[in-house]
């Protein structure tokens, strides 16, 4: 048995139906110990590997799912990210992208994003990309979906990083302002003299 939680939000990996009672009496006397309650009629079962050919037993009243078979309710995810049908997860992902997208148009346009390219790199690592990674890594697209879907999230995190800075020839960096110039380099030889 193999559990991850996440706030309320637990999932537990069993290797076979037997376990499920034995489940069911570790969350019963936790229970005791805690206060908190399992709330079975919010239990979901996915059946993997195997496992799908085979009825569930009856007696734990769970709603059963056979994965990447049976469509899945929209309520019924796993932090936040559903285990459905191939098409089911296909239009997950696009739905994710689209926010995604919104999202970065939206720190695109605002003043809050870092005004350096290392400071919005690693402002997409840690925002942008963690999104993307942590669904990744419950819900995998299909084999012929993840290349077009990681090619146009490496688009959108070079537009965030990149998009807005305009390089300049180092000439024009070099200039002084009277010549057309930015008098970013050397200024001080571009500086009115004291005389």
């Amino acid at each position: 048995m193999r559990e991850r939680a996440f706030a309320d939000d637990t999932g537990v990996a069993l290797a076979s139906d037997a376990s499920l009672n034995r489940l069911f009496e570790i969350a019963d006397q936790y229970s005791l110990g805690s206060g908190s309650k399992l709330q079975v009629e919010k239990t979901v079962g996915f059946r993997f590997g195997t496992a799908k050919a085979v009825t569930p037993p009856p007696e734990h009243l769970l709603t059963w799912h056979r994965y990447r078979i049976d469509p899945v309710p929209p309520h019924h995810k796993y932090l936040g990210n559903a285990l459905g049908t191939p098409d089911q997860v296909a239009a997950q992902w696009e739905a994710k992208l689209g926010e995604l997208e919104a999202e970065l148009d939206q720190a695109l346009l605002s003043a809050k994003i870092p005004r350096t390219v290392f400071g919005r790199s690693l402002w997409v690592k840690n925002y942008f990309a963690a999104k993307v990674w942590y669904t990744f890594r419950f819900q995998k697209p299909s084999a012929s979906e993840q290349s077009r879907l990681l090619t146009f999230l490496q688009r959108q995190i070079n537009r965030l990083t990149f998009g807005s800075f305009h390089f300049v020839k180092s000439s024009t960096a070099k200039h002084a302002f009277e010549n057309g110039g930015l008098c970013l380099l050397n200024p001080e030889m571009h500086a009115p003299h004291q005389g």
